[in-house]
């Protein structure tokens, strides 16, 4: 907001215009509470491709002209997820859904000084996407994986680039997929390091899954797999059933733990395994604080990872937690959507130090939240030895 003021106070003719994280889950609300000409949600590659080509034919420029045309032809033509100010309103396209993986690769220039890991988009979207606490089902409703053959083809487009560092950015990249991934890395004898995000598998104590899982993660350690991120959001099972809708029972979490470290084992390679936590969180009935808090040691210490990240509870816009807040115990203030938009998290930071948000889970207000989320943190550290976040 600071430097579209500086724009709009040194080049007052050019349009600011808002994507990303922001303009997909806040939609309308990114213009109510913020200086940007437009906005879009979604994939805004297609949509700035179109608005350039129309600012070509435009002739001599004039922004406010330009804008005033634009959003006459937004009734017959309309840009996918373009947000735009009609005088007092903010209206919204609705967007396509319906997207694709584009091979579309950067180009690293030498002297370019950003840190030569890649991010690459194995999948967009979640295949679960039903966790009451998550806004990926937002950003993307339908899970889409993309073709192996493509991902490989970028990876060697990467390593050219001087580049063999790699972040799988999809929410959840499943063994079984990842192993065909891995298996392909391995056909084009690609020499890469990379980490992936992975949900527990279900029902992983079963023999049958807990050897497949083995074997998946044996694949994709022998590929390059140097780390993974899993949710867990907690050991309790009615809490993680009941609040979360998290599909997967602490059981899943642990055998699928024991399965990586089975096929580190059996590779002879270490990976590191980072286990995250929401706390404190809302409660199911005849559930209590102090269950929650033992459960989530007892995980812990039975599936032993490398690091732990404890967050508190976010009842973000859209979520089963914002839109039914009363029924999970949140009270929300008025100002809660332009404080979250606006909100610092650096979960680096000691939750101690983290500003004040208007909002409050049962008896407890943020800064007390903030506060059991650490006591949580501590004992992580003190008593299990396990580093967080």
């Amino acid at each position: 907001k600071l430097l579209t003021n500086l724009i709009h106070q040194y080049a007052p003719q050019t349009i600011v215009i808002a994507g990303g994280y922001h303009a997909t889950l806040y939609e309308e609300d990114i213009l109510k509470y913020s200086n940007f000409d437009l906005a879009i949600a979604g994939n805004g590659e297609e949509g700035l491709t179109e608005i350039l080509k129309q600012i070509k034919q435009f002739g001599k420029w004039d922004k406010e002209l330009f804008l005033a045309n634009f959003k006459k032809q937004q009734s017959t033509s309309p840009i996918s997820g373009l947000i735009y100010r009609d005088g007092e309103l903010v209206k919204s396209n609705s967007r396509d859904n319906n997207r694709s993986i584009p091979n579309i690769t950067p180009d690293y220039p030498l002297e370019n000084n950003k840190t030569r890991v890649h991010i690459l988009l194995e999948s967009i979207g979640c295949p679960w996407n039903a966790c009451n606490f998550c806004v990926h089902n937002k950003f993307v409703p339908v899970y889409h994986s993309r073709k192996v053959s493509d991902i490989v083809n970028e990876i060697k487009e990467m390593i050219s680039q001087g580049i063999g560092l790699f972040r799988f950015a999809g929410s959840d990249t499943p063994p079984r997929y990842g192993s065909t991934i891995a298996e392909g890395i391995l056909e084009a004898k690609l020499n890469v390091e990379y980490t992936m995000g992975c949900r527990a598998v279900k029902n992983c104590k079963d023999e049958q899954v807990y050897d497949e899982t083995v074997l998946n993660f044996e694949k994709l350690i022998q590929s390059g797999l140097r780390g993974i991120f899993m949710g867990g959001e907690t050991g309790n099972d009615t809490v993680n059933h009941e609040i979360m809708n998290k599909g997967i029972i602490a059981e899943d979490i642990l055998y699928t733990i024991k399965a990586v470290r089975q096929a580190e084992h059996n590779v002879k390679q270490k990976i590191t395994v980072s286990l995250a936590f929401i706390y404190p969180t809302p409660l199911a009935e005849n559930v209590s604080l102090t269950e929650v808090f033992d459960d989530n040691i007892a995980l812990i210490t039975q599936s032993q990872p490398d690091s732990v990240m404890v967050t508190p509870p976010g009842p973000f816009k859209n979520t089963k937690w914002y839109c039914e807040s009363d029924e999970y115990g949140f009270d929300l203030s008025e100002d809660i959507i332009p404080r979250t938009m606006e909100y610092e998290y650096v979960l680096y930071k000691p939750l101690d130090m983290w500003d004040e948000i208007p909002f409050s889970l049962k008896n407890m207000d943020f800064k007390e939240m903030l506060s059991e989320s650490q006591r949580l943190r501590k004992f992580i550290e003190s008593n299990l030895k396990i580093p967080t976040d």
